[in-house]
């Protein structure tokens, strides 16, 4: 991360999955380190107002939309917290991760973030009164071992007639905001759970809300990642979150997640 520091703008950019990335912003306080990286993309959106319609606004030849990311790394307890203010701009764990290992001075040394694994995700997922949609995606070859799992035996067999390796499927209400699946969803999940516990569900979410009025909530059942939600500041003018507000709520995060492990 030093190493990466050190070197000058130009020649941090890093192409990682078709995008130019960068560290952009690095701090340290004892064995706290505070990143904040940007992954570059040459679209981006325009600016409205009520009274005004979509308009481009200036930008340099070579400018580009910066979609930023930070983490917190706590180098002595082996942890890293990692933010973002949309899914999918920024950038992820394995780009990070890919990102560092470019700075790597010789051989021997491979960087990987392991999810931590929440452990009540499950249990969330169980009390959800509404239930917007199931996701799943099923291995072929081990759902014939199956004595047609959760009724899954047509979809299996018509997957297996294509000569597919596996099949995915997706239950959803769609946009209408008040419905919600029949309980027997949530039925069908732990099924897949159950059943494959050795293996054969290569993807299960599950996506509602425990009450009408609560967040929207994706629950991933097989890599359920440890997830805190908050509210930052938007600067008025630049409407850009700073990223010293970001780190400020990493820390708060570290803290609190580290009160829970005791």
């Amino acid at each position: 991360m030093r190493r990466a520091n050190a070197r000058n703008s130009l020649s941090r950019d890093i192409e990682i999955g078709g995008f130019d990335r960068r560290l952009v912003h690095f701090s340290e306080d004892g064995p706290l380190i505070f990143l904040n990286f940007a992954t570059l993309k040459f679209a981006g959106p325009g600016q409205a107002s009520k009274s005004q319609p979509i308009t481009r606004f200036p930008m340099t030849p070579d400018g580009r939309f910066a979609y930023e990311t930070t983490l917190l790394y706590d180098s002595q307890a082996g942890y890293a917290f990692i933010q973002s203010n949309r899914v999918g701009s920024g950038m992820g764990p394995g780009a990070i991760a890919n990102y560092l290992q470019c700075f790597v001075d010789g051989g021997g040394i491979y960087f990987q973030f392991i999810d931590m694994v929440d452990e009540e995700a499950r249990d969330r997922a169980r009390r959800m009164q509404q239930i917007r949609f199931v996701n799943f995606r099923v291995a072929i070859s081990p759902i014939r071992d199956k004595d047609n799992i959760a009724g899954l035996g047509p979809i299996s067999a018509l997957a297996d007639g294509l000569d597919s390796n596996s099949f995915e499927v997706k239950f959803s209400v769609g946009r209408q905001r008040k419905r919600s699946l029949h309980r027997r969803a949530l039925s069908l999940v732990e099924a897949l759970l159950d059943s494959f516990t050795d293996g054969g569900v290569e993807k299960l979410e599950v996506s509602g809300r425990g009450h009408e009025d609560d967040p929207l909530e994706v629950i991933d059942l097989l890599y359920p990642r440890e997830k805190r939600k908050t509210e930052l500041r938007v600067d008025p003018i630049s409407r850009i979150i700073p990223h010293t507000d970001r780190w400020r709520a990493l820390a708060r995060f570290r803290l609190e997640f580290m009160d829970s492990l005791q």
